[in-house]
């Protein structure tokens, strides 16, 4: 998923001193005032309205001002490694396990609507090991007589004359 370039100031932007507990802005103002934001990922700064009203970058920074204050931004304590998610899902070695992925998800998809995957048959671990590996043993013998044999071919239909 590729991110549409937004004409707006993003987080990464602006400068973060986690021990100083502030946030700087393009702009060069910096708040304190910060809480967590609502799901506890990260915290959640807001600055002053009267600079921002001022401010020559506000075009850059906001949309439309609000009444009380000014432009909110969520720092994310996740954005490291969110970063590097998105560095690893470029790579070439990415692209090709995501191509393989579709086949296994069906397989598994196999196991759990037509041999009854989801519900344990018996009472046990070791029992329930078993179970598991003889479904998994069924759907890939299943696969390589398929492999093996090769697509169905269609049938031929009766004329009748």
């Amino acid at each position: 998923m590729k991110l549409e370039p937004t004409p707006y100031f993003t987080a990464e932007d602006f400068t973060h001193a986690v021990e100083a507990k502030t946030l700087t802005c393009p702009g060069g103002v910096s708040t304190q005032r910060r809480t967590r934001n609502r799901v506890d990922t990260g915290w959640k700064y807001a600055f002053p309205h009267d600079p921002c009203a001022t401010c020559p970058l506000q075009a850059r920074c906001l949309k439309h001002l609000a009444k009380a204050n000014g432009r909110i931004v969520v720092v994310n304590d996740y954005a490291a490694e969110y970063a590097v998610a998105r560095q690893k899902a470029t790579t070439p070695g990415y692209r090709q396990v995501r191509r393989e992925h579709g086949a296994i998800e069906r397989k598994l998809a196999e196991v759990v609507r037509q041999h009854e995957g989801r519900r344990a048959r018996y009472r046990g671990r070791a029992r329930n090991r078993i179970q598991y590996l003889l479904i998994g043993l069924v759907v890939n013998i299943k696969r390589m007589v398929r492999l093996l044999l090769g697509p169905p071919q269609p049938k031929e239909s009766c004329a009748m004359v």
